[in-house]
């Protein structure tokens, strides 16, 4: 909706949304050995508090290398994220309740999505495509106020 809006063809449609899973997929494994290298708190805090410029930037987005560009910003902020998040949660607790963890951090990852598509259906039902992006921008930046505030449950 947001790139036909914009006038973007079918194309650069394509490498917007190709250039947010192809960061996910480069960025996995050096975000992984960096985190391990400076602990968890700081890149989940970077990649939400990115992820909000990002999110604020995406209606603005006046020239056709902004949107492929933004997304991909967005797929490595969902690095920073989800996986070290996921790896903060398996330190936090015994081997004996890790499995059980990670089927409900799952959980949680899944009702996120989930809760978000709905609610950000119901904001377009309301108001034009750019305001899902305000939208996600300031529940990012709650997470990200949110997670700052547990930052001693990361020592």
């Amino acid at each position: 909706m947001l790139g036909a809006g914009k006038g973007l063809s079918e194309f650069i449609i394509g490498i917007t949304l190709t250039a947010n899973s192809l960061m996910i997929a480069v960025s996995l494994p050096v975000i992984g050995k960096l985190s391990d290298k400076v602990g968890r708190f700081l890149p989940i805090v970077v990649g939400l508090g990115v992820s909000v410029v990002a999110f604020a930037l995406v209606p603005l987005a006046t020239d056709v290398w902004m949107l492929p560009a933004l997304n991909a910003v967005l797929g490595i902020c969902a690095v920073l994220v989800f996986p070290v998040s996921q790896a903060a949660t398996m330190e936090a607790l015994p081997v004996e309740d890790r499995g059980s963890a990670t089927g409900l951090w799952g959980m949680m990852m899944s009702l996120g999505g989930s809760i978000g598509m709905f609610t950000m259906s119901g904001v377009l039902s309301v108001a034009s495509i750019d305001w899902v992006f305000y939208t996600s921008a300031a529940f990012t930046l709650l997470c990200t106020v949110v997670i700052i505030l547990m930052k001693s449950y990361f020592d």
